[in-house]
């Protein structure tokens, strides 16, 4: 029996690594050819592809666009998610605790095309509609949900409580407390 569990579980993660790993590497291996139809492996290998990439100059202003609209969208999902963090860390018994993991996961829980549909609606006609700002506000709905539960995580790892007690008794403000003692 003991055998047949340790067969099973190896046939298990060697579908789900082929899940996951498999699409990976053929994207990897298909930005190195020029032809790949109807074979395992493409037939001609080039580094033309990357040359290009980092050779046009119509490239950069929008490699510039999707790092700031990144950038922007992490800061404000940390800006938004920070403050119900540290209740939560405070207030661990706290009865809005259900509430704040509700709203914060629910995009993880709705389906991304219903939730798309759901953004374009609500902005359709609104004056940010044809802006990137629309776009921020999309990547921050998606991405709230990992940084409330990576921030939560670290929170609950530390007593979180007791070191802001103790830096207040120190004397240090809420705000200095929260920066460099948190």
């Amino acid at each position: 029996m003991d055998l047949v569990k340790r067969i099973a579980k190896a046939l298990l993660f060697t579908i789900l690594f082929s899940y996951v790993v498999v699409p990976t590497l053929a994207v990897i291996i298909g930005s190195f050819a020029t032809k790949w139809f109807r074979t395992i492996l493409p037939s001609v290998f080039t580094l033309k592809n990357y040359i290009d990439v980092f050779t046009r100059r119509d490239i950069f202003p929008h490699l510039t666009s999707s790092l700031l609209i990144a950038l922007l969208s992490v800061l404000f999902s940390v800006f938004i998610v920070l403050p119900a963090i540290f209740y939560l860390a405070i207030n661990p018994r706290s009865k809005v605790r259900y509430l704040f993991e509700m709203i914060v996961l629910a995009p993880i829980m709705i389906p991304p095309l219903i939730l798309s549909i759901a953004i374009l609606t609500l902005y359709a006609h609104n004056p940010l509609r044809d802006t990137p700002f629309i776009v921020v506000f999309a990547h921050v709905i998606l991405s709230m949900p990992y940084a409330f539960r990576t921030l939560r995580a670290g929170t609950q790892l530390i007593d979180v409580k007791t070191l802001i007690e103790a830096a207040r008794s120190l004397g240090a403000s809420v705000l200095k407390t929260l920066i460099y003692v948190v």
